[in-house]
């Protein structure tokens, strides 16, 4: 596994609602900037530009005219790059947190893939802020004791401005690494990790819940039977 190219995410990784890609060479304006990253990232581990990424992708559409394009770019771009990416150090990975950020952005891309888009989130964010009255916690008595018991020292780590993941970005990222959630029981799952979060999914709960399914797999079974199960069918 090349880990190099993950190894601690670029201070200036632009968020979903940031501009910070746009003036990178070889960003393409129709992507937000957090796709741009994501393509820059997948280019860098797979060892390709992103032009050849992108020549590789479109060799093989059907219609020149794709429906949801940009959005389609991602998901390629995102699954050769986890192919390369998962082997059997994926928990030495895991643990040091690059594959868990990296992963976690390839969700934000995929929800918010185009620059409109991004517009589209930079106003809804703003609008949340501006009208949000209630408190992180105010939901916290009708959790389960096990998801306050997982949210309890996590609690001042999410109440942050970074962006967070919707529920249909994380049912997509189940079906192309199992490992994130079963994708049977993924909306179940989602439920469970954003209780106390208005079911948007923060990278810290995402980031200690991946650690613990790799505890899990690592007793269970093996990365490459639970990984790759998905690539071959």
């Amino acid at each position: 596994m090349d880990t190099d190219v993950i190894s601690g995410r670029d201070a200036m990784a632009p968020a979903a609602g940031d501009g910070g890609a746009r003036g990178k060479a070889g960003s393409r304006k129709h992507l937000s900037s957090i796709a741009n990253y994501v393509l820059h990232q997948c280019s860098l581990t797979l060892h390709k530009s992103v032009d050849d990424l992108v020549a590789d992708f479109e060799s093989g559409l059907k219609n020149a005219a794709l429906d949801n394009y940009s959005r389609r770019l991602v998901e390629y771009c995102s699954l050769q790059a986890l192919q390369s990416l998962t082997s059997p150090d994926l928990g030495d990975t895991l643990h040091e947190g690059s594959l868990g950020r990296f992963t976690f952005d390839m969700m934000l891309a995929w929800e918010t893939p185009t620059s409109s888009d991004q517009q589209i989130t930079m106003e809804s964010i703003a609008k949340e802020r501006e009208d949000r009255k209630e408190p992180l916690g105010a939901n916290e008595a009708v959790m389960g004791d096990d998801t306050s018991l997982f949210y309890s020292d996590m609690m001042p780590l999410l109440v942050n401005e970074d962006p967070t993941v919707g529920e249909d970005a994380y049912v997509w990222f189940g079906s192309v690494f199992p490992l994130a959630c079963d994708v049977v029981n993924a909306r179940f799952t989602f439920e469970a990790l954003t209780a106390t979060t208005a079911n948007r999914l923060h990278y810290p709960a995402y980031d200690k819940f991946l650690k613990e399914m790799d505890k899990y797999v690592t007793t269970h079974n093996s990365h490459g039977q639970i990984i790759f199960s998905l690539y071959q069918a």
